[in-house]
């Protein structure tokens, strides 16, 4: 060192020098943080925000606020903070071009300026306000205030009336919506100071204003928000009034419901018992209890079952799938029954549908109708067979001259069977099938005419011969109501035929 000339001692300087300035071309050159620490050091006096991305992920920036109306963690939460600022910021770096880009704010008054310079991979966004010392900062409350319009916006055009109050129940702020309800004092929806909500509580409850012509009803809900109350407020009135018909009307069918012998229920559209009748208490033997626990559908006819008021099935799946079935038929409006029970009671079951899916179930005793109807039943099998037993043919004929019955010996003699024909067989074709067997032209015209004219007022009887040349007695007797009666019968031997104009009676 020391043999080195006065010249390298003054080169040296000048080379170092050189060197420096190099070294910080290169560090200026290189993509990476040394890019983001140099535009620190270039913008720091200006109060600018610089961020520095990797495609769209971001590597460093120099923020010395924090931003809490967004999440600027990448390009696309960067763009979500500047976008109404600088609307025409890409939403990702692959949108923009290489070099350097310089980007105006839309509003003409405001001066600030975004420069982007994209480098490959590398992009570097640099925002300069000349209005601040703090770009950042101005950005952040100037985006929060954006933000507070618009929520604003929302709450003053929202559908409910909102309130804002302190906890003394002094009014703040109200929106459109509770102007146009022209209440004259809020207050009196507010809940009590005392009673008032906590952080995370609400409290809800419904108010009747006697304002004006008539009275109101609104319903509330009350949150606390930080050191204020937000009342939301709804005109219910609509709501309320038609409750009160509904509990009304419901409370009408209970007091008809109960004074009818048929029993009800009715089950609504989660199928859960909505309402019962007493006669459903006597038809079943179930506790008020049960019933008044509104149980499910199956539930309540498991109960049946348990109760012996079901056909006893021959296994619990079939008497399942049944149950299932019935219900869908009963929703189709199409499930009626007759449950033959182990009592020996009688049930017409009748499953109805009702609106918005709901199923009424009518049970009916019919003990009496169906021991009435299998006794008249009885009966007239036994007539019918008194009947058949009889030698001579019996027909009967409706006011209206239609056959409604005759005996074996009748179809036997006339070919004639009423329980197996679809029409009805009529006068005149009655009157032409006897004179095909019995024939007598002038003797059945007669009775044809008189029962046309419903003129037999007394029997009508002739002495007549059949195609088979057998001597046989025919009698025309009127019965009560309009009804009469035809009886064939066969002679006495030695028996002459007279004319039957010499036996009319009538």
């Amino acid at each position: 060192m020391a043999g080195l000339p006065l010249w390298a001692w003054a080169v040296v300087p000048l080379v170092s020098m050189l060197i420096a300035l190099g070294v910080v071309w290169l560090i200026s050159a290189l993509p990476g943080r040394g890019l983001s620490r140099t535009a620190q050091a270039q913008d720091l006096s200006s109060g600018g925000a610089h961020f520095l991305f990797e495609h769209d992920d971001l590597a460093d920036h120099d923020l010395r606020i924090e931003i809490t109306s967004c999440s600027p963690n990448n390009w696309l939460g960067i763009h979500d903070w500047l976008k109404y600022r600088f609307p025409d910021l890409p939403k990702s770096t692959r949108n923009l071009p290489d070099g350097e880009t310089v980007l105006s704010a839309a509003e003409g008054t405001d001066d600030a300026r975004l420069r982007i310079v994209r480098q490959g991979i590398i992009t570097r966004l640099s925002l300069t306000d000349p209005a601040t010392g703090d770009a950042a900062e101005r950005q952040e409350r100037m985006r929060l205030t954006v933000r507070q319009r618009k929520w604003g916006r929302c709450l003053n055009n929202a559908s409910c009336g909102i309130v804002v109050s302190s906890d003394t129940g002094r009014i703040l702020w109200t929106n459109t919506a509770f102007a146009a309800h022209g209440i004259r004092d809020a207050t009196a929806l507010f809940p009590d100071t005392g009673d008032l909500p906590t952080a995370g509580e609400t409290k809800t409850g419904r108010h009747r204003l006697d304002e004006g012509a008539g009275s109101r009803w609104f319903e509330t809900r009350t949150i606390r928000a930080e050191d204020n109350i937000i009342h939301y407020i709804s005109n219910v009135t609509e709501i309320v009034t038609a409750e009160t018909v509904r509990r009304e009307f419901v409370q009408t069918l209970t007091k008809t419901f109960a004074n009818l012998t048929t029993g009800l229920a009715v089950f609504d559209r989660d199928k859960q018992l909505a309402l019962f009748n007493p006669a459903l208490l006597d038809l079943t033997s179930l506790c008020p209890e049960f019933l008044s626990a509104q149980p499910n559908l199956m539930s309540f006819f498991d109960k049946l079952r348990d109760n012996h008021v079901l056909p006893e099935p021959r296994s619990y799946a079939d008497w399942r799938s049944q149950i299932l079935q019935m219900v869908e038929a009963a929703s189709d409006g199409l499930y009626r029954e007759t449950w033959s029970l182990p009592s020996g009671l009688t049930y017409r079951v009748t499953g109805r549908p009702h609106p918005d899916g709901a199923i009424a179930f009518l049970f009916e005793d019919i003990t009496d109708e169906i021991s009435l109807t299998r006794r008249f039943r009885s009966q007239v099998d036994l007539r019918q067979a008194v009947l058949d037993n009889l030698s001579d043919a019996v027909a009967v004929l409706s006011p209206t001259n239609t056959l409604l019955l005759c005996n074996d010996a009748c179809s036997r003699l006339l070919g004639i069977d009423p329980d197996s024909c679809f029409a009805e067989l009529g006068l005149r074709d009655l009157t032409r099938i006897c004179n095909e067997r019995i024939p007598d032209p002038a003797f059945w015209s007669r009775v044809e005419s008189r029962l046309d004219a419903r003129r037999l007022t007394d029997p009508i009887q002739a002495g007549l011969t059949s195609s088979d040349d057998e001597a046989l007695t025919c009698r025309i007797t009127p019965l009560p109501g309009g009804a009469s009666m035809l009886t064939i019968g066969k002679v006495n031997p030695g028996w002459t035929p007279a004319s039957h104009t010499l036996s009319d009676a009538g």
